[in-house]
C-alpha cells in the first residue's frame, strides 16, 4: 500500500468477511499473522464487526465494517473536528445497524448471516497488540469503541485521532505556504512563512487540537 510521500491520506482499512472474530481462523489469527494481508502503518486503521442495516428502498443489506467506520469519522467532522476520536458514546455510534456478525459459506455463494456483538472478552482480543482492531459491539447501542492505528511502533501515532490531526495540518500547511515557491530565501520569506504558520497553528490551539 503506497500512502505518498506528503502522508496526507488516511485509509480505513477492510477486514475479511467471512471470519469469526476469535479462534484458529478467526479475525484475531488474521490480525496477527504479518502475512495475512494487514497493513501495519499508522496511516490506517482496521474495525470488525460487520453489520445489517437497510437500503433506501427498507430491504436489509450487510455493511462492511469499514463503511460503519467511515460513517462515524464523517459524523465526528461534523459535530467534532478531525482530531476528535472518532468512537465512543459521543461520536462512535452506528445506528444504521441492526445487527453484529460475520457471514459463514463460501463468499461468491450462498452465505449465512452469524450474529455476533462481540462481548468484552472478544473486544479485548482484538484490540490488544498486535493486531490493533477497533470493535464495533454492542454496549447501550451499536458503537465504535476504538481508535488505534495499526502503527508498528508505540507513539501518539498509533492513534487514530492524532495521525489524522497531523495529517490535517500536513495539508494545510502545504496548500497555504506553497505561495512561497521560488521566493527569495531571505530573512522577509522566513517571517512571512513562519507568520503563516504559527496563525493556523495557533487557531488550532482555540479548536483543542494542540495544547502548546
Amino acid at each position: 500500500m503506497s500512502i505518498g510521500l506528503e502522508e496526507e491520506v488516511f485509509v480505513i482499512g477492510e477486514t475479511p468477511l467471512d471470519k469469526p472474530p476469535t479462534g484458529p481462523d478467526g479475525i484475531t489469527t488474521w490480525a496477527g499473522d504479518d502475512s495475512g494481508g494487514k497493513v501495519s502503518s499508522w496511516n490506517v486503521a482496521y474495525y470488525y464487526a460487520h453489520g445489517l442495516s437497510s437500503n433506501l428502498d427498507g430491504k436489509t443489506i450487510m455493511t462492511t465494517s469499514a463503511s460503519s467506520a467511515l460513517r462515524t469519522y464523517a459524523y465526528n467532522d461534523i459535530v467534532g473536528q478531525k482530531w476528535y476520536a472518532p468512537a465512543g458514546y459521543t461520536r462512535g455510534l452506528t445506528p444504521h445497524l441492526s445487527s453484529l456478525g460475520y457471514v459463514s459459506g463460501v463468499l461468491g455463494g450462498p452465505t449465512t448471516w452469524v450474529e455476533d456483538a462481540l462481548d468484552d472478552g472478544k473486544c479485548d482480543s482484538l484490540y490488544e497488540e498486535p493486531k490493533n482492531i477497533n470493535p464495533i459491539t454492542w454496549r447501550t447501542a451499536y458503537m465504535v469503541l476504538g481508535q488505534k492505528t495499526t502503527s508498528p511502533m508505540a507513539s501518539a501515532l498509533d492513534r487514530v485521532n492524532v495521525s489524522r490531526l497531523l495529517k490535517f495540518i500536513k495539508r494545510e500547511l502545504r496548500v497555504s505556504l506553497v505561495r512561497y515557491l521560488m521566493e527569495p530565501a531571505d530573512e522577509t520569506t522566513w517571517l512571512n512563512v513562519k507568520t503563516n504558520a504559527d496563525g493556523f497553528l495557533t487557531s488550532l490551539l482555540s479548536r483543542r487540537g494542540l495544547y502548546d
